[in-house]
C-alpha cells in the first residue's frame, strides 16, 4: 500500500505515524542473506503522500532490499511512559528509477 493510499483509506493512522516519524530517527528492519534480521537507523522522508529511504549504494540495507525487499519500519515511543505511541509499517521496498519521483523524492528532504 502506498502512503498516498493510507491517507485516503485511514487519515488518522496516516498522520499519526507521519508525526511519529517526520525529523525523528527510525528504524528499518531488513533481511540478511542468512535468514537473520538486521536493524538500521534512519531518517524517514515523507511527502506528496510517499514515504522515502534514502540508500547510499554501497550500504547493507540497499543489497538486502535488493535481494529480499520485505522491510518493517518502526518508530519507538518517546519516553518510559509510552504514552506517545508507537508506529510501525512493513511491506515490500520499491527502488526509484523514474527521475521524476527521484527529483520528488530530493525535493522532499528536509535538510
Amino acid at each position: 500500500m502506498s502512503w498516498n493510499r493510507l491517507e485516503s483509506q485511514a487519515a488518522e493512522i496516516a498522520e499519526f505515524g507521519k508525526k511519529r516519524f517526520q525529523s525523528k530517527v527510525a528504524y528499518l528492519a531488513t533481511i540478511r542473506k542468512d535468514g537473520l534480521p538486521r536493524v538500521h537507523p534512519f531518517t524517514p522522508i515523507m511527502g506528496d503522500g510517499h514515504l522515502f529511504v534514502f540508500i547510499e549504494s554501497t550500504s547493507p540495507k540497499g543489497h538486502e532490499l535488493r535481494r529480499d525487499p520485505r522491510f518493517a519500519i518502526h518508530c519507538s515511543v518517546t519516553d518510559m511512559s509510552g504514552e506517545s505511541g508507537e508506529f510501525i509499517v512493513t511491506g515490500s521496498a520499491k527502488f526509484i528509477e523514474d527521475p521524476d519521483l527521484r527529483a520528488l523524492a530530493v525535493k522532499t528532504c528536509p535538510v
